[in-house]
């Protein structure tokens, strides 16, 4: 299962686009739990309690057909990558990367990291090795970064994905003031 979202069913979403010069919709959230409800179902009631208390929303989890990028590799790109070893490399920045003996998960980061604005990244290379990689693209701009991937066997295809998913909705009783 993947996890993805949050998914917004909401009225007015305004309050979810954070504003970092002025300071608006920025929030921060600490969760401290005596160690007897320190597990995952228990925390999660007890943050959907306050989203509700808060903010007047309920958040569920649910299973959706949502949009993502699956990345493939052909099986020459696949044995070109592989790591010549060495030690861990990352030369990285907005131009373009330099990898060495890194791994797959690695080079998903960045490209997450600079792309949040793009739905979930799903590996299906079939790499589990280490790779090397170097690629001078502009890593934000996405129609780039996929033409430079490309070139080096690295497929980025648009597709969906049953996947579990956070939905915040107006509570039932935010909607009737």
């Amino acid at each position: 299962w993947w996890i993805g979202g949050p998914f917004l069913d909401v009225m007015d979403s305004s309050i979810f686009i954070s504003n970092f010069e002025t300071g608006k919709n920025l929030f921060c959230y600490s969760l401290e739990v005596p160690l007897s409800k320190a597990d995952k179902g228990a925390m999660q009631k007890i943050m959907q309690q306050a989203l509700k208390t808060h903010f007047n929303f309920d958040a569920t989890v649910e299973t959706r057909m949502m949009p993502c990028w699956k990345i493939r590799a052909t099986v020459e790109a696949r044995a070109k990558l592989a790591t010549k070893g060495g030690k861990p490399l990352n030369n990285s920045n907005y131009a373009g990367l330099h990898l060495i003996n890194q791994s797959m998960g690695f080079l998903l980061g960045i490209i997450k990291g600079l792309n949040q604005h793009e739905p979930l990244f799903i590996d299906e290379t079939g790499i589990t090795g280490n790779i090397d990689l170097t690629l001078q693209a502009i890593l934000t701009d996405f129609t780039d970064l996929k033409e430079k991937l490309a070139a080096v066997g690295i497929e980025l295809v648009k597709d969906e994905k049953e996947m579990k998913v956070i939905v915040i909705r107006d509570s039932p009783r935010s909607i009737k003031n």
